[in-house]
């Protein structure tokens, strides 16, 4: 039987695609598309619309899931001026089968370089340069191709923590690509962990087609259920309110001087995410940002 999803697509030309992209990823979305290339200042009000795409699985609740994308979009008239109707943002919504969704990724998936690693397709011949990484990703329904910037940073702050032999936990896995990116670094064991298991599939077959499965295991559960002592480094690539909530539980996983990666993070809550930092003794030694978006590395307090 076929397995249907709902497109959720929100046009606007006043709030910035990171803004809506959040809204979705929150309600679910496993990944968002914005159809066009985001800008580093986004004007207040613009002439021509742009769209940002999510996707969620037709299942009981999924009514409830929209009116509360419905509700976030109209608080954002406190924050966003919109004097005009059409500037308001614009929920359209279609349906749409597995394998049609997983088919659009390969129009807009392309190689990419990320520091020493090069993110590529499993459908795009590739030559690394060398001393480079290929990290080969077919995302199918899970959200992680290495072109959103939170992934791009998340996957270069890797590059700065992993020194080879390491113990790291990928909380919130999607496709897998941290989890992957990890092991090619030289982390000797890599644990992944997803809620959904359509992510949990997929990363599985992304840690199989890159012959990193003697390092990589993938779990099934909610965030840190599924983990126990002894990371060297945790990495979340999730949004600033899931990291939030999952701070408090992630310094009793860590090893003495273990380290973590926080990324998804809106700019204007790094502040927020930072204070959470240290009231949990962690101290970021290092924040990156790409666009509106931000990323964390940060160490136990004294390490």
């Amino acid at each position: 039987m076929a397995r249907y999803w709902l497109e959720i697509t929100i046009e606007t030309t006043s709030v910035p695609p990171e803004i809506t992209g959040e809204i979705l990823l929150a309600a679910g979305c496993g990944g968002v598309v914005c159809h066009e290339p985001a800008r580093k200042a986004v004007p207040l009000i613009r002439k021509e619309p742009y769209r940002v795409t999510g996707y969620l699985p037709l299942r009981d609740g999924v009514d409830e899931e929209l009116e509360k994308i419905q509700e976030r979009l109209a608080s954002l008239d406190r924050y966003f001026p919109m004097p005009q109707k059409e500037a308001r943002p614009r929920l359209t919504l279609r349906r749409v089968k597995e394998e049609n969704w997983a088919e659009a990724w390969k129009e807009y998936f392309r190689p990419a370089a990320v520091g020493r690693l090069l993110i590529a397709p499993p459908w795009e011949k590739v030559r690394p340069a060398p001393g480079q990484k290929v990290v080969e990703i077919d995302p199918g329904m899970a959200f992680g191709t290495g072109n959103h910037p939170s992934t791009r940073l998340s996957l270069l702050l890797l590059q700065e923590a992993i020194r080879g032999g390491e113990t790291v936990y990928d909380i919130g896995t999607g496709t897998g690509i941290l989890a992957v990116g990890a092991a090619k670094l030289g982390a000797a064991r890599v644990k992944a962990v997803d809620i959904d298991p359509t992510a949990v599939a997929e990363a599985r077959m992304n840690v199989k087609r890159n012959k990193v499965e003697d390092r990589v295991e993938v779990r099934e559960g909610n965030l840190v259920d599924k983990l126990e002592i002894g990371a060297d480094l945790v990495v979340a690539n999730i949004v600033a309110a899931v990291i939030l909530a999952l701070l408090p539980q992630l310094p009793p996983l860590l090893n003495p001087g273990g380290r973590v990666i926080l990324s998804g993070i809106i700019a204007d809550r790094a502040g927020e995410v930072k204070d959470a930092l240290l009231r949990n003794g962690l101290i970021c030694q290092k924040e990156v940002q790409e666009e509106c978006w931000t990323a964390l590395l940060a160490g136990m307090d004294g390490a």
